[in-house]
Order: structure tokens, then C-alpha cells, then sequence
């Protein structure tokens, strides 16, 4: 996700900008810091560079071990050629070297050498808080008179539970396999989710399945945890998620309309206070297809957000698209590129929890023009009877190897 703010510090100065990093987040502004935020397996550099063209502030902790530290110079130099706004805060009282004086000249400098340390970072948050005012955007929601099946729009989010019959869930799963993509082959007791695309055979994109359990009642809370949860699963930002289509849960329990739909939005501004959204959203749609609940439901939205506005957030930089080297696109299902290994079944002859991340791995690939073999989807397209032969002339020419496990057990099967 993007970031509003990267901190840059000194190996030495750790502890202060950790502490940084954490005031400026419990004040709800995201940061970026290294190194809790560079994913296992990526390239240090790399993501040091990525994070910089991703913030709109670089926050300089500014001490003699920073003042004569190559690799901070350098990452203040990537900021400066960036256009990042740059706020030196000085933790001790040493003259910047040339090259720092180069890079940023003559600023106002925030100090914070005098105690307590809670009052400079106080001063800090403030700065940064005006600073970012004027790079605010929209979340917007709204009311469709439409049902989930119909609408068009990025992603819909339905509650899976399979002890209640009859409901939205099992609408939507069987129109999927009306399509020809049976949901149910990914979903058991155990999968917590389930995002997947639907080539269109539905109106939104994606789908997002997230099981709600055995229970049968459903009361306030759960609704507003739902939509929290379903908010942070989408943070991921897998694909650029612009709408998040969602009904009112909990019609079949009885629960009231006008507070389902409060909870319902409480959920996501919890989310969204929490910096755990799409960073590309920009509306929440309520999707009701009876035309006198939709009137209720608009009338509701428009008392509590007359300009159908539920929050603001940074901006989101633009970003260069990622370009997919020719050699790792691979020809088709019998020579792919990318191979994913994984267990399919469990003891009990269930699918595993490898086996539904493999599935969706497989589709997101895919989506991104990629060739990719998966067991469950490829052998279909080439046809089982010589199972052993494909899955060696698979890996024979793949050229990545991804191994999918949740568990040693897992991983060390055979």
C-alpha cells in the first residue's frame, strides 16, 4: 500500500524512530520504516526506492550519526529528486555536512532536543497533519438499487455461511457455477476467505467469500467486524480495488436495517482509521434490490453523510505499471512459466488452506497475463489421464518455482 510519510533515520537512531513511526501512526498517519516494512525476500535497495516514490513526506531524523551516514544521504537524495517534502527533525545539536546542506538548504528545522521527547513529537504530528491536508481524497458511499449479482463494480463482499440455506452466499455460488466455476471445490470449514475473480459471469470483477462460521445469529457487532475484516483483507491491495459492493447483513436474524447499515460503515471507518483499506478505493456500495428498502436505506446515508462522503484519505501517487518481462509469460497451460506446488487434500481427503491460497495465486496470476500451472485448473485443460506426464512436462519447462504452505507438514509432504 501507499504510504504518507517515510522515515529515514541512522542504524543508531533506531529506537527514536521507531518511536517516530509509532506516535504518527496512533495519530492515523501511515508510515513506511525499514526494516518492518520490507517484505522477506525482497531486495533491500529496491524497496527502499519504491517507498520513497510512494510517500509524500520524508521525515529526516537528523543526528551526527545520520549527518554522516552514506546510506541516509542517498535515500534523502531519492526523496529530494522525488518531490517528497522533507521536515529535518534534529535529535541532536550538530551542523548538517555539506552534502545533507546540498540536498535540502536552509529549512525550518523542528527540534526535538528538548525534553520530554512527547511535546517535539507532538509538534511533528501537526506539521505533518497540515501538511497532508491538502493531499486528501474521498471515500464516497452511496445506495444502488440493484442486486449483488447485477451491480458492476470492482469487488462484492458476501458473508459465506454455510448452515443457513437460502441466502445471498448460496445465490451468488450457484450463478458462478451456472458459469462454469464452482466455488464450492475452494470452500470448506476452514477456508476464512475466499477471494476470487469471476470472469464476469456476476457483475463485479472479484468476489470476496468470508465465512462466517457455524453460527446461525448474527448480531451488531458481528456485522461491523465484517465489514472491518473484509476492509483489511482488500488492503492487500492484490488489485487496484476502486468499489467495494456489500448488502445488509443480517436481514434474515431480524437485525433493524437502519443500524445494520450504521454498523455496516462503522466496520469500514474503523478499517479505514486503522489505515487497513484498498489505498485505490473510492466508493462503498450498498446494494439493495428492493426498491422501498433502497429508498429507506438512501434516506438513512443521506441524514448521516449528506454529501455521501464517509471519509478522507491521502491521495494515492501514481505509479509506473508493472512491466512483465516477456521470458516469465510463458506459452500456455502445457509450458508455463511459473509452477505452483502445494497440497491439495488433507488426511480426511479436504481441501487444505494451501490448496485455496494456490487457487487464488493461480487466478491473480493469471489476471496479470501470466502463465501459471496449478493441478486443479491446469490438469482440466490438459486432460487427467496422463496426471504424472503433464505435472513433469510442467515443471520441465517452468522457469519459478512456488511452493504454497502453511504448515511444515505441509511443505515436507510428498
Amino acid at each position: 500500500m501507499d504510504q504518507t510519510v517515510y522515515i529515514g533515520y541512522a542504524s543508531k537512531d533506531k529506537p527514536l524512530a521507531d518511536a517516530v513511526c509509532t506516535y504518527l501512526e496512533n495519530c492515523g498517519i501511515r508510515c513506511w520504516i525499514s526494516p518492518r516494512d520490507i517484505l522477506p525476500g525482497a531486495h533491500y535497495q529496491d524497496s527502499i526506492v519504491k517507498a520513497i516514490k510512494g510517500s509524500q513526506i520524508f521525515i529526516l531524523i537528523f543526528s551526527s550519526a545520520s549527518n554522516n551516514s552514506p546510506h541516509l544521504i542517498q535515500e534523502l537524495s531519492n526523496a529530494v529528486s522525488e518531490s517528497l517534502i522533507v521536515i529535518p527533525f534534529r535529535v541532536e545539536d550538530t551542523p548538517p555536512s555539506n552534502e545533507i546542506q546540498y540536498l535540502i538548504g536552509f529549512p525550518h528545522w523542528l527540534d526535538a532536543l528538548t525534553p520530554p521527547m512527547e511535546d517535539s513529537l507532538q509538534k511533528l504530528m501537526v506539521v505533518v497533519a497540515r501538511l497532508l491536508e491538502n493531499n486528501l481524497r474521498n471515500i464516497n458511499v452511496r445506495a444502488i438499487n440493484s442486486d449483488i449479482c447485477s451491480y458492476e463494480g470492482t469487488v462484492a463482499v458476501i458473508r459465506y455461511n454455510a448452515s443457513i440455506q437460502g441466502g445471498i452466499d448460496k445465490v451468488v455460488i450457484n450463478r458462478m457455477m451456472g458459469g462454469g466455476i464452482d466455488l464450492t471445490t475452494h470452500l470448506s470449514a476452514s477456508t476464512e476467505f475466499l477471494f476470487i475473480p469471476t470472469k464476469r459471469i456476476i457483475g463485479s470483477s472479484f468476489i470476496l467469500l468470508i465465512n462466517g462460521g457455524e453460527k446461525r445469529s448474527c448480531d451488531l457487532e458481528d456485522v461491523k467486524r465484517f465489514t472491518q475484516r473484509a476492509c483489511t483483507i482488500l488492503s492487500e491491495d492484490v488489485y487496484p480495488i476502486r468499489d467495494i459492493a456489500i448488502t445488509l447483513q443480517g436481514l434474515i436474524q431480524g437485525l433493524d436495517e437502519v443500524e445494520i447499515l450504521k454498523a455496516e460503515l462503522a466496520g469500514f471507518l474503523d478499517a479505514i482509521s486503522e489505515q487497513k483499506y484498498p489505498p485505490h478505493l473510492e466508493t462503498i456500495s450498498i446494494i439493495e434490490p428492493d426498491p422501498e428498502r433502497f429508498e429507506r436505506i438512501r434516506n438513512s446515508l443521506n441524514k448521516c453523510y449528506p454529501e455521501g462522503i464517509l471519509g478522507k484519505v491521502p491521495v494515492v501517487k501514481p505509479q509506473n505499471s508493472t512491466q512483465v518481462p516477456p521470458n516469465i509469460l510463458g506459452d500456455d497451460a502445457q509450458n508455463p512459466a511459473i509452477f505452483l506446488s502445494f497440497k491439495n487434500l488433507d488426511s480426511s481427503g479436504k481441501p487444505t488452506p494451501d490448496s485455496t491460497i494456490a487457487g487464488l495465486l493461480y487466478h491473480f496470476l493469471e489476471q496479470k497475463g501470466l502463465s501459471v500451472f496449478n493441478s486443479n485448473f491446469s490438469l482440466e485443460k490438459l486432460g487427467a489421464s496422463a496426471y504424472q506426464k503433464a505435472i513433469d512436462t510442467a515443471l520441465d519447462s517452468a522457469q519459478i518455482l512456488v511452493a504454497v504452505g502453511t504448515s511444515e507438514e505441509n511443505i515436507s509432504s510428498q
